[in-house]
């Protein structure tokens, strides 16, 4: 019976992963749209910019480091040679989100896609969490992100043209011990892309949401490689993707219109398979194949608990 059911999760694994790649006609041209990337100072948020820039977009730069965001600007200008606006601003206070639409559709006159990227990590048992910590988190990844999107969603209601990204996680899927907070943020993302995809059809404007796996950033360089792997977060069919991969996932993704991607390679998209149709089953890779005392030192060291 358990053989049975390996097989036909790596079955449907393998159908998911040719559905997803399906040849498509392109919907959805880049070239001069206007780009909203939030989190664009981090380093996934850096290669977005850059990815939608290769393609002809204006890109809008936003975050709440200034100092940083204006040299990605400044690069990109000089590489490209499209049009770039800096924009400072906290996804977690509203009005600096109305500033930001406001100047944006001031400047360009619309926006066609928003990016929702920026992000927070907390990791480690639910019990040792700051309070504080886990609403900010909350703020940044989920309420943020929302309410950004009500913000620009008119205006894309009224050209009947644009686009939604909404960035996650893969640990929306697998969530492995240790990252509830954060796992509970991004399967919520997740829910909310699905949802508003549905209510839009038919309008225009589309929807899709990311699910990077393992990304070579500066997150993921705080914890030691070989810890990763002596926990079970890590192994050889696990990927860990630079984030250029993950910024030009996001814009295939808005050029053929895909309702989710899911990165990080064959084993990631067999586990979130298995976790979601049977998730007690997948219960048994963390009791016998992860470490959960390793795991929870790992996800410590990652997220800020401060």
């Amino acid at each position: 019976m358990l053989r049975k059911l390996i097989w036909a999760g790596i079955l449907s694994a393998i159908g998911m992963l040719i559905w997803r790649n399906r040849l498509q006609r392109e919907q959805f041209s880049i070239r001069d749209k206007v780009i909203v990337v939030t989190g664009a100072s981090g380093d996934i948020g850096r290669a977005i910019c850059h990815a939608f820039a290769a393609q002809g977009g204006l890109i809008v730069l936003t975050g709440r480091q200034p100092a940083t965001l204006h040299p990605i600007a400044a690069e990109i200008e000089a590489q490209y040679g499209v049009d770039t606006l800096v924009v400072p601003a906290d996804v977690t206070v509203d009005s600096d989100l109305q500033r930001l639409v406001q100047t944006v559709e001031q400047h360009f006159g619309r926006i066609d896609v928003l990016v929702n990227q920026a992000s927070d990590l907390l990791g480690g048992p639910l019990e040792e969490l700051n309070p504080r910590r886990v609403r900010d988190l909350l703020y940044v990844n989920l309420v943020g992100a929302i309410r950004l999107t009500q913000l620009v969603l008119p205006g894309m209601l009224k050209r009947r043209h644009g686009h939604i990204v909404n960035v996650s996680s893969m640990v929306s899927l697998i969530c492995p011990p240790g990252m509830a907070v954060y796992a509970g943020s991004r399967l919520g993302i997740n829910a909310f892309s699905d949802s508003l995809r549905r209510e839009l059809h038919g309008t225009g404007v589309n929807v899709s949401y990311m699910m990077p796996g393992w990304t070579r950033n500066t997150t993921f360089l705080r914890v030691d490689e070989d810890d990763m792997r002596e926990s079970g977060i890590l192994n050889p069919l696990i990927y860990v993707d630079p984030p250029a991969v993950v910024a030009q996932g996001i814009v295939d993704a808005v050029r053929f219109n895909r309702a989710e991607v899911l990165f990080g390679g064959p084993l990631v998209t067999v586990g979130a398979t298995f976790a979601r149709i049977f998730p007690g089953l997948y219960d048994l890779y963390y009791d016998h194949i992860g470490d959960r005392t390793e795991m929870l030192h790992v996800f410590r060291q990652m997220g800020w608990n401060e």
